[in-house]
């Protein structure tokens, strides 16, 4: 996995176990959660009396920045991971790590007397399924996947087209579009994916690379985040990009909690699997009529 120079270590959140990194970026603000093989992390405090409660629990752990009454962050996620309970049980893992640290065993999260299900949006839709789950296992599927998207895209079927089928690679865009999926020869599974998604008062947006049957060489995402200030006209918000080398999972994405959400991201992504090299670009939210 790579590793930033300006990293710094960070202590577990409050009532948090597990065998991976917690670390930030002084420049930039970011906070990197760097999971090796097997990881496995707990979840922390999940009952809170008020929803200040919450923020400051929040800010103190990930070293969010305070806006008006809101949070807003960076986060980068290096690695697979599995939530576990307090006896090393497999138990439901969002992908979220922020919302697996604030959610109890069944991704509930509750405060004052409040039980808020942060699976709502999760379980709304199989594109909304965030990635690098270590027990969300394509790997030994990945051929049939592959047939089964090309049967339905020649027919003209389904929410996804073929981009290419020829002997180096079978490859599909989804129609809205925030994914890609790759089928190399040979074997193995490497997926582009944006998103935008917001769930109570918590919202996260972003771009993950993801594979399976093999670990990327590199890979890198480089994502534009967009709001609207008059009738659509788009203006860019932040830039942002994170890399990672000799893994399966990477992501990079912006989040808050009561504070104001980009309206659209777009990112690039590249990344070096199965000696082939592949770019794409993904995107999540509304389309503007201009981005200046």
């Amino acid at each position: 996995m790579a590793k930033t120079a300006t990293e710094n270590p960070m202590k577990f959140p409050q009532g948090a176990t597990g065998n991976y990194d917690l670390r930030s970026e002084k420049a930039s603000g970011k906070t990197r959660f760097i999971f090796p093989e097997n990881a496995e992390m707990t979840g922390g405090q999940c009952e809170f009396k008020t929803p200040e409660d919450l923020s400051k629990y929040l800010e103190a752990s990930l070293g969010a920045n305070s806006i008006q009454k809101g949070l807003r962050g960076s986060v980068c996620r290096r690695g697979k991971y599995q939530k576990v309970d307090r006896s090393g049980n497999p138990v439901l893992t969002i992908g979220d790590p922020i919302l697996d640290l604030i959610s109890n065993n069944e991704g509930r999260l509750v405060i004052g007397r409040e039980a808020i299900s942060l699976t709502a949006s999760e379980f709304s839709s199989s594109r909304y399924r965030s990635g690098g789950i270590t027990s969300i296992d394509l790997s030994g599927i990945s051929d049939a996947l592959a047939q089964s998207q090309l049967l339905a895209a020649a027919r003209g079927e389904g929410d996804f087209t073929l981009m290419e089928s020829s002997d180096r690679v079978i490859s599909f865009a989804s129609t809205n579009p925030s994914q890609l999926d790759f089928y190399p020869t040979g074997g193995g599974h490497i997926r582009f994916k944006a998103w935008k998604k917001k769930n109570w008062a918590y919202w996260s947006m972003g771009a993950e690379i993801e594979t399976w049957g093999g670990d990327f060489k590199s890979a890198r995402i480089d994502s534009t985040y967009i709001d609207t200030f008059y009738n659509q006209t788009c203006f860019v918000v932040k830039t942002d990009s994170d890399s990672d080398t000799n893994d399966d999972y990477v992501d990079e994405y912006e989040w808050g909690v009561n504070a104001p959400q980009p309206i659209r991201v777009e990112s690039v992504c590249n990344a070096r699997f199965k000696n082939q090299q592949f770019t794409g670009y993904v995107q999540a939210g509304p389309t503007c009529f201009q981005v200046g």
